[in-house]
C-alpha cells in the first residue's frame, strides 16, 4: 500500500549547513549518508514523498540533485525551496495543497507564504527554529504551520505522524527537535 511522506530541508551537499543549523554531522558525506539512510529506512519504492523545498545545494562541492534523487526511495514530488533556483533540480512547484488523512494541507517551503484557510500548513525552511508555530497576518484568523524538515523530524514523516505530534503540541505546547 503506497504511504505518503513529507519532509524538506535536506540541503544535501551543503556544507554551511551543519553550522548554520548544528546538524551532529563532522561532515556533509557523514550528514548526507546519514540522511539518506533515515530517508530509506522507512520510504518505499512504491511510496510518494513531497519534499516541501530545499533539496541540495548547488552542484560545485556536491553531487547533482539527479544524483542524489537515484539514491532514495519512493516518487518525489518536489516544491521549490529558496536553495532550488541554484541547483539542478528545475521544479516549478510553488505550493500544492492536498486533501489526507481527513485535512485541508497546504505545502510550501516558507511558512510566511502559507495561508489562512486550511486545516494545517506543511513547511520547511525554519531548520531548527520550531516544529509547530500559530502564525497570523493582518486582519486574517490565526493558523498552524508544521515544519515538515529534517532538523525538526530526522527524517521524513506521515500525517499521521504529524498529526499525532500536533495534537501533543496544541494540548501541552511541547514540542521536540530531531537533533536536541
Amino acid at each position: 500500500m503506497t504511504e505518503y511522506w513529507f519532509t524538506s530541508d535536506c540541503h544535501f551537499g551543503h556544507k554551511n549547513i551543519l553550522k548554520y543549523t548544528n546538524r551532529p554531522f563532522k561532515s556533509i558525506g557523514e550528514m548526507d549518508y546519514r540522511l539518506i539512510q533515515n530517508w530509506n529506512a522507512r520510504v518505499k519504492d512504491e511510496d510518494t514523498v513531497f519534499h516541501i523545498g530545499d533539496f541540495c545545494f548547488k552542484s560545485a562541492g556536491g553531487l547533482k540533485a539527479q544524483e542524489y534523487r537515484q539514491q532514495l526511495k519512493g516518487n518525489i514530488i518536489f516544491l521549490a525551496g529558496n536553495h532550488d533556483c541554484n541547483n539542478s533540480l528545475k521544479t516549478c512547484i510553488h505550493d500544492i495543497s492536498i486533501y489526507l488523512g481527513g485535512k485541508h494541507l497546504l505545502l510550501v517551503h516558507r511558512p510566511e507564504e502559507s495561508a489562512y484557510g486550511y486545516d494545517l500548513s506543511l513547511c520547511g525552511h525554519v531548520h531548527d527554529a520550531y516544529k509547530f508555530r500559530t502564525l497570523k497576518f493582518k486582519k486574517y484568523p490565526a493558523w498552524d504551520v508544521c515544519n515538515v524538515g529534517v532538523d525538526a523530524f530526522g527524517q521524513p514523516v506521515t500525517i499521521n505522524e504529524i498529526l499525532h505530534e500536533y495534537q501533543i503540541w496544541k494540548k501541552t505546547g511541547i514540542q521536540h527537535l530531531a537533533w536536541v
